[in-house]
């Protein structure tokens, strides 16, 4: 089985392009990742990410595959009055969202369990998923006093206290709430909308909710992830878990 997943992102990765395709998205992962420290470079390369739209009431944030798809929906369904971005994945953001002084939450996950999810839906090396996961924190690490940090666990288990740090934070007045299993089968049945193709099946691999076939390939992948060549960026990249965790 090891066998078969230490070979899984490039497999994943290889499109009907080969591997010029792979190549090119190795390449804009990179690019993207060092413009990360550069707000504006980014804006002006990446203006379809809209990374200075503030039209919104809060936005929610978070490294990929941390359960920003559950949240949003949760939130959406809770508050609908409110209009709520997520999902840009990129400090940039952060930085123009600071700037305009706007409410801002972002979840932070062990990369035990993102980084080999996010492996698995990109096909990108986990070397470089990794590395995404240590640049996007660190950078985030100046910016910790003016952003509300919640963990993945608090998400799932306890959103009240997520809702919670964010009226503290941010002088708000939303209303908390109990997450009972109507709710959270509504967001789940959402999510798998998402993920349907046209013959009525959820992609297993890719869909932002637990998955018992997905949970397979991610245990394979954090060992890994525990191998002597991953030491040193899995080090670093749990320190900063602890440390947003310490903040949260």
């Amino acid at each position: 089985m090891l066998s078969k997943i230490r070979d899984f992102s490039l497999e994943k990765a290889n499109s009907p392009l080969g591997p010029y395709s792979r190549f090119l998205h190795r390449f804009r992962w990179k690019i993207r990742r060092l413009l990360w420290q550069i707000p504006l470079l980014y804006h002006w390369i990446y203006p379809e990410r809209q990374t200075k739209n503030m039209d919104y009431d809060l936005f929610l944030e978070g490294f990929p595959r941390s359960g920003n798809t559950y949240l949003a929906r949760l939130f959406h369904l809770q508050y609908p009055h409110l209009k709520i971005h997520s999902h840009s994945h990129v400090p940039p953001k952060t930085f123009w969202i600071i700037q305009s002084k706007k409410p801002l939450l972002w979840i932070i996950r062990d990369p035990l369990f993102c980084v080999p999810s996010w492996t698995i839906y990109t096909g990108l090396d986990l070397a470089e998923v990794l590395q995404g996961y240590i640049d996007c924190y660190s950078i985030l690490l100046k910016m910790k006093d003016s952003i509300s940090i919640s963990t993945f666990d608090e998400v799932v288990e306890n959103p009240s206290k997520v809702v919670q740090k964010l009226n503290q934070k941010f002088n708000l007045n939303l209303e908390t709430f109990t997450i009972s299993d109507g709710l959270k089968e509504e967001c789940f049945e959402f999510i798998n909308s998402l993920y349907t193709n046209e013959k009525g099946q959820v992609d297993e691999m890719r869909v932002a909710r637990p998955s018992e076939e997905r949970a397979k390939l991610v245990l394979e992948l954090q060992v890994i992830l525990k191998e002597p060549r991953f030491s040193k960026q899995l080090t670093e990249a749990q320190n900063l878990f602890q440390k947003f965790s310490s903040f949260a």
